[in-house]
């Protein structure tokens, strides 16, 4: 039976346990739309679910397929926006509509032949893709492409004469880098984030960027300090966690418009690194890397300000 629940802002329908048309759906909805889709599905099935799909304005579909027939109903989703599928092939690709605008694959062994391929979604502005390619500037065919999210790449280079002219955000995580970006290629930059990069050993390259917003990183033992805070003059949130090489914060208080530092699972820091944000004149919000709530609370005394609220890295949904 097809089950459904709503989940934040999008309905989910999962059809892992197969899919019972004769069922009513809930009358708890919202405009966006995940299904999940699996080998149990008959092309009656997807007809079907097609046609329950057109109340959504966005529709999103997950493969845990790669049956040709499943495949083929994707022309019956009107509202279809994006795709989520493991180990992509070049003839999904040809199945997929030319109009997505988000797309969330591994590329498997296929690598820069398989991106060239996805040259035909020339409306992308979301992509999420995990494996090897060469360089960052594969994806100068995406002109309208404004947040990118690379994982398991193993030797990527960053550094390119390609300049994306829409791309927001940039999110690197588990992978390894040849060479570090340059900004000019990314001139509305707002948000970058990365978790596990190697070689990764600095953001200095941020610095000075007019649109940058949001600065994320996580477990990069590498870095073992900060840029010079001053330099992120438009920087208004910043995330460290379990960033083990730093031996000190303080530096982040010198970002001058900042209104929210979330520290986590940073236990290493000192407790007297934090009178660095007492009086921050744009500082609104903070939270400590400690786990201990004692420590979490004598934090907040400090600075007389309280906590982040907000979530863990490991709980930031991209799709």
């Amino acid at each position: 039976m097809m089950k459904r629940e709503v989940y934040k802002f999008t309905t989910l329908w999962n059809t892992s346990t197969g899919f019972d048309k004769s069922e009513e759906a809930s009358e708890s909805q919202t405009e966006a739309l995940r299904i999940v889709i699996d080998d149990s599905l008959t092309k009656s099935d997807l007809k079907t679910l097609s046609e329950m799909a057109a109340a959504f304005d966005r529709v999103r579909l997950v493969f845990k397929s790669h049956h040709k027939e499943a495949w083929e109903g994707l022309a019956d989703f009107e509202s279809l926006v994006g795709i989520q599928v493991g180990e992509l092939t070049a003839t999904e690709v040809d199945l997929i509509p030319s109009s997505v605008t988000e797309l969330c694959i591994s590329l498997g062994k296929l690598g820069d032949a398989l991106i060239d391929d996805l040259g035909k979604f020339k409306a992308l502005k979301k992509l999420n893709v995990a494996g090897d390619f060469s360089s960052i500037s594969v994806f100068e065919g995406f002109p309208m492409l404004e947040s990118l999210f690379v994982s398991y790449s193993k030797k990527l280079e960053l550094a390119s004469s390609s300049v994306f002219s829409q791309l927001r955000s940039l999110r690197l995580q588990h992978g390894s880098l040849s060479s570090a970006p340059n900004i000019d290629s990314f001139p509305v930059l707002k948000n970058f984030q990365t978790w596990r990069c190697r070689n990764l050993d600095s953001v200095d390259w941020l610095a000075g960027s007019p649109e940058l917003r949001s600065l994320i990183l996580g477990a990069q033992p590498q870095m073992t300090s900060l840029p010079v805070m001053s330099h992120f003059e438009f920087l208004e949130y910043i995330m460290l966690e379990q960033m083990k090489g730093l031996s000190s914060i303080s530096e982040l208080a010198k970002a001058p418009r900042v209104k929210q530092i979330q520290i986590s699972e940073m236990n290493h820091i000192p407790i007297e690194n934090y009178q660095a944000f007492v009086n921050h004149k744009n500082l609104r919000e903070l939270s400590s890397g400690y786990s201990s709530r004692k420590k979490q609370n004598t934090v907040n005394e400090i600075v007389g300000l309280p906590p982040v609220k907000g979530q863990p890295f490991y709980d930031i949904k991209e799709f």
